[in-house]
């Protein structure tokens, strides 16, 4: 398999080579009795970990799962836009032919919820089907008259109070019953929320793209448990989704996931013997919407002081190493010089080891660079580390916080992002022509691109109407004047010189296009384009800027038939892999990373891209 196969937000595709190879690594699993499978479905699962994965995996096979006269290109989007959810297993790959799709997705370690649960209902039917043996049947010939009955009654209703309230009670019989649990009560609720929140997340996904889907299959062979008995759901193809089949099949469709998990509700919780059982059923038994259901849960939780999710117990162990650790370098830089030098040899060998370990961990579900605290809701103490690959889907699969239930977790990319595309003009109407095709390619297969950028709410275009351009460019930098948006991206293509952007009869020059930057206060980073003749360097005062130049300042921009080559490689670079052995291709791209590669590859000659960056870290690097 090939190495640059990395998690990075969308599901990779295999060829038939790879997929076939996979298919040998594992075995088939048959359905447990009373397990509805979906069409022609079949499930294979890995022996043991997949070389590269790193895991063991699990490959479902269903029927075509998309219906209409959907384009090829539409079909792989569908294919690759992953539902992303804490409680939902990712999917990771998916091979397709003619008549069927298979999707990967790891397998963890803690077993199905349908392995477990009939374990249960095992134990207790072997204890109430079990005959009384010979000695039972002694004493209970042996036993008193009802005479002799009678008078310990009366013996024992003069028994004190407090002497009665000490005889076994009812929360014994409870802890009699919970012996016989493969799962203890605040591990089932948990994981009925936690799949609770899964189906919700279908149903009823943030303000994104997404538009709400139904599962289809919610049963106990389909909740995946991780060693800490966290709970995902195994979700790889919708059953429906809205707008996709008529709108009351679509609700019947959701309330037969509402059903479904109330059964498996059920059948979790009614063996364990809790007096709150009946209570909890209950109120899950009139719930209506999952969103009823989260409530009830929601609130069973806090009740019993139960976490939403349990941490690995090495995230644990790591947090005192690493405070211990903390202890042992503070009494080092006491010591003298040398062993100063000492410690930090050894503290770059133990940079080096975590690199390595966290790349080994990580190899697959999460990228390379992450970030950490990202825009949340401020009374939750909750720290959000999110890994590239989710921020290039997030346009698709946004990031809710299990602790708090923001509506989104804020990305750094394409979150509060807005984009002014402005196409200058030519005394040639087939040259100003192409100004505005070269910002439309940029706008579509870059900027408003989900997996890229991400600008969709806040993109404005600006280029020779009706309306002149003053008119538009003082509505546009009006509307971007708003708390909503901290990032600009601004497109210039045209026709640039001494007196400034060659705008029709408007002519725009440098410092009146920084005083319009400077002027957005809620701004604070700027990505630039300037596709044109002897681009300056543009002062935004304190704001975070990244500045990419077609040609340097001494030198002039050439418009081909084909469109302007410096777009087109912009393009190029941030969409495609990079084929050249010089300049390493990473999954995570920085200005940087473009700069070195157009010094490279330059597209002419004759012409050198520039490019000037001041900002305050390295975040702000990351297109």
């Amino acid at each position: 398999m090939d190495e640059l196969l990395a998690f990075n937000g969308k599901a990779g595709k295999l060829n038939e080579g790879v997929f076939t190879k996979l298919k040998l690594l594992c075995h088939h699993e048959k359905a447990n009795e009373g397990h509805t499978q979906q069409g022609n479905e079949t499930t294979l699962v890995s022996k043991g970990d997949v070389p590269l994965y790193d895991t063991r995996l699990v490959i479902r096979t269903v029927e075509t799962p998309w219906a209409g006269d959907l384009s090829e290109e539409e079909i792989e989007n569908n294919l690759e836009q992953t539902i992303l959810h804490y409680a939902i297993v990712p999917q990771v790959a998916y091979y397709r032919n003619e008549q069927t799709v298979s999707f990967v997705a790891p397998l963890f370690g803690g077993g199905t919820l349908d392995e477990l649960i009939p374990k249960e209902r095992d134990k207790t039917a072997k204890i109430e089907t079990k005959r009384p043996s010979k000695r039972k049947a002694k004493i209970e010939a042996e036993r008193p008259s009802e005479r002799k009955r009678e008078i310990a009654a009366e013996r024992q209703s003069e028994i004190k109070p407090e002497i009665a309230t000490e005889r076994p009670s009812e929360r014994k019989q409870e802890i009699a019953a919970e012996r016989l649990q493969t799962l203890e009560w605040k591990d089932k609720l948990r994981i009925l929320y936690q799949i609770c929140r899964a189906i919700e997340y279908l149903h009823q996904p943030p303000k994104c793209e997404r538009k709400p889907v139904s599962h289809g299959n919610i049963c106990m062979q389909n909740v995946l448990l991780d060693k800490n008995k966290n709970a995902r759901l195994l979700f790889l193809a919708p059953k429906s989704v809205e707008g996709g089949v008529g709108e009351e099949q679509f609700q019947e469709d959701k309330k037969y996931d509402v059903q479904t998990f109330k059964e498996m509700a059920h059948d979790v919780l009614i063996q364990s013997g809790k007096e709150a059982t009946p209570d909890v059923l209950a109120h899950i038994k009139r719930a209506v919407t999952m969103t009823d259901i989260k409530t009830k849960l929601e609130s069973d939780l806090r009740r019993e002081d139960i976490k939403y999710w349990t941490p690995s117990q090495d995230d644990g162990k790591k947090k005192d190493d690493d405070g211990r650790k903390k202890d042992d370098d503070g009494k080092k830089k006491d010591d003298d010089g040398k062993k100063k030098d000492a410690d930090g040899k050894k503290k770059d060998a133990d940079g080096k080891k975590k690199d390595a370990d966290g790349k080994k961990k990580d190899k697959i579900f999460i990228s390379e660079k992450t970030f950490v605290k990202l825009q949340h809701g401020i009374s939750c103490r909750s720290k959000i580390k999110m890994c590239v690959g989710c921020l290039w889907n997030l346009r698709y699969n946004p990031v809710k916080c299990h602790s708090c239930d923001q509506e989104k977790i804020q990305s750094p990319v394409g979150d509060r992002w807005g984009a002014i595309l402005i196409a200058g003009t030519d005394k040639k109407e087939d040259i100003t022509k192409r100004f505005e095709d070269d910002i439309e390619k940029l706008k579509d297969r870059v900027i408003t691109k989900a997996t890229l950028m991400g600008v969709r709410d806040n993109v404005v275009t600006v280029k020779k109407s009706k309306k002149t351009y003053g008119e538009q460019l003082m509505k546009a930098f009006s509307n971007f004047d708003t708390s909503e948006i901290n990032t600009l991206v601004l497109v210039y293509s045209g026709h640039h010189g001494d007196e400034g952007f060659q705008l029709d009869t408007h002519t725009l020059t440098d410092s009146e296009l920084e005083k319009k930057i400077i002027c957005l206060k809620h701004v604070t980073k700027v990505i630039l384009f300037l596709d044109c003749c002897h681009p300056k360097k543009l002062n935004l005062g304190e704001k975070a800027v990244l500045q990419f130049n077609a040609v340097t300042s001494q030198q002039k921009a050439i418009s081909e038939p084909t469109g302007s080559q410096f777009v087109n490689d912009i393009v190029k670079v941030l969409t495609n892999p990079w084929e050249c052995r010089c300049c390493g291709n990473t999954p995570l791209i920085r200005d940087y990373d473009m700069h070195k590669y157009f010094n490279k590859h330059p597209y002419n000659e004759s012409k050198t891209p520039s490019q000037q960056a001041y900002t305050e870290g390295d975040i702000d690097h990351i297109l």
